[in-house]
């Protein structure tokens, strides 16, 4: 179960702001030609969200540019976590957390053009332009937050039929499964 709750957020104003900070610290330190795309609730205006920044970071190649951006984000102080990578061993995964333990963001790294790359940018788009599918996002999510209020591994698993649902619509293939599920 994980240690944080579960809390979803009213859109803030100021995340995309927050975001245009964390992506010019993950370019510092990445390949020059990394692209950085803010991704997750907190991307969607209007969307309520866990105030947790998503980010999309993609690289040409996992070996060597990849690499080399993951060792570039862990000395800029994120943390590594490839216990993930036995899930999705086709992406990088980080996070970066304040002093106080509260989580600011989670980086994923994958191949530009990876299928986690365009479904993922995919659904976002769709969340920005569709009012009834944010809506029905924003319903899932919370009721998923009311359901596991402490334990974002089933917060998560509760909200996937959703988007599974909204990608195959988009003519997506499934979503994998991304941290916090099984």
């Amino acid at each position: 179960m994980s240690s944080h709750p579960v809390v979803i957020a009213d859109y803030d104003p100021t995340w995309p702001q927050a975001f245009a900070a964390e992506a010019a610290r993950i370019v510092s330190v990445c390949p020059t030609d990394a692209a950085v795309e803010h991704i997750g609730s907190t991307a969607v205006p209007g969307l309520a969200a866990k105030p947790v920044l998503d980010v999309l970071v993609g690289v040409r190649a996992l070996e060597p540019e990849g690499a080399a951006c993951v060792r570039g984000l862990v000395a800029a102080g994120y943390r590594y976590r490839p216990d993930f990578e036995a899930v999705m061993p086709h992406r990088r995964y980080l996070t970066r957390d304040a002093a106080d333990g509260t989580r600011i963001a989670n980086i994923h790294l994958v191949r530009h053009g990876d299928p986690m790359w365009s479904a993922t940018l995919a659904f976002r788009d769709a969340l920005r332009t569709d009012p009834f599918l944010r809506a029905g996002y924003e319903a899932a999510k919370r009721s998923a937050a009311a359901t596991a209020p402490n334990d974002v591994h089933a917060y998560n698993d509760a909200k996937g039929p959703f988007i599974a649902e909204a990608l195959a619509v988009l003519g997506m293939p499934p979503a994998s499964p991304g941290p916090g599920r099984r």
